[in-house]
């Protein structure tokens, strides 16, 4: 829903003749539509109020942050299948995140059944890293309809964007309490089942958030698990000396993690240092009040779990940027930093990707 006013703030300053009405929240559903209007909605309410939206031809429908509609089989996708108009257009910085489903998905909503039965399509292009014909006939299939534009080619005036990746290195009791946890995960997998007991992937999958947890903040460990409560942090010692050296050269910082617990530690942190802070998570609403807030502001840190961030957030009061915690599709990774790398962007860019070193 962000992102619907960051809709209405660019018809208020690039067409501000054009009639809109934003159909979120009181809304009222009961009053037909104007055929001269244009309506900003999210997927959530279109599927909620679908006999309201399906009633009417459209002229043109934009699918803004398309990849909120990647799976097929969900009742939003559905609601938009049953939209007619006369032009579609999806917009995404993200196309593909997990598998070639998720493509089909896209192309099926903007020009159904031309590409066939999903099933049909996944069995002929299912195997994509494995077969170079395959990959080049599925790129001619497609180039008609997709337009790929990088920044470099629609901002050639951006400024110069640095990307450096800081290795943090573990002190004797963070390492110590890592290694317990990965030798207890290596004895599990190594384990071989016996005919009685399934092997449960879940386990794997724990064992590696535990380990992703240590490096961050053996605080983030469960409590009574070996290590929990130790508030050794190689991560949390370099953030300060950046946090320190940025504050003093800018003013301004964002930071980018996933567990809500390590950003609240931070600015609890950067508080005591009696810095202004900011924070946004899944659970905050009023988003923009926040994010206009720290625009208008000359010092700042701004904390932000990674998951809010890929949407709905222009930024680019501040040139600074610390990714606390590597996230698995670095698609995501470059869309958080790309919340100040945007339009209006007028200095250099430095994002700082924190890693711990031989984990």
């Amino acid at each position: 829903k962000s992102v619907l006013f960051n809709w209405e703030k660019e018809i208020k300053k690039f067409a501000p003749e054009m009639k809109y009405e934003i159909a979120y929240g009181k809304f009222d559903y009961s009053v037909p539509m104007d055929k001269d209007t244009v309506y900003l909605t999210t997927y959530e309410t279109l599927g909620i109020h679908d006999e309201y939206f399906k009633d009417t031809k459209y002229d043109v429908i934009i699918m803004d942050e398309a990849h909120y509609i990647k799976n097929s089989r969900t009742g939003r996708y559905r609601s938009l299948q049953r939209l007619e108009a006369g032009f579609m257009l999806a917009l995404t910085g993200t196309p593909m995140e997990n598998n070639i489903a998720e493509l089909w998905s896209l192309l099926n909503i903007l020009n159904p059944n031309l590409f066939g039965k999903r099933s049909e399509f996944l069995q002929k292009f299912g195997n994509l890293n494995d077969d170079k014909e395959q990959m080049t006939q599925l790129q001619k299939m497609i180039v008609p309809f997709i337009l790929r534009r990088t920044k470099t080619q629609v901002l050639p005036e951006l400024p110069a964007k640095t990307e450096e990746y800081v290795y943090c290195k573990m002190g004797e009791k963070q390492r110590n309490i890592y290694d317990i946890l990965l030798s207890a995960a290596q004895n599990e997998i190594e384990e071989k089942p016996s005919r009685y007991v399934i092997k449960d992937n879940a386990a794997i999958l724990q064992s590696l958030q535990y380990l992703r947890e240590c490096c961050i903040d053996p605080m983030l460990l469960k409590k009574g698990m070996v290590g929990s409560g130790i508030s050794d942090s190689c991560k949390f010692d370099s953030f300060k000396e950046y946090a320190e050296n940025i504050m003093n050269e800018s003013g301004k910082l964002i930071v980018f993690a996933y567990y809500p617990q390590s950003l609240k530690r931070l600015q609890t942190w950067c508080k005591q240092k009696n810095w202004n802070t900011y924070y946004i998570d899944g659970e905050v609403n009023d988003r923009q009040r926040i994010v206009d807030e720290f625009e208008r502001e000359q010092q700042g840190v701004f904390f932000i779990s990674i998951k809010a961030a890929g949407v709905g957030l222009n930024l680019t009061s501040c040139q600074y940027v610390i990714i606390y915690e590597p996230w698995w599709n670095p698609a995501v990774e470059e869309q958080a930093a790309d919340r100040v790398y945007r339009i209006g962007q007028e200095k250099p860019v430095f994002v700082y990707h924190f890693l711990v070193k031989d984990t």
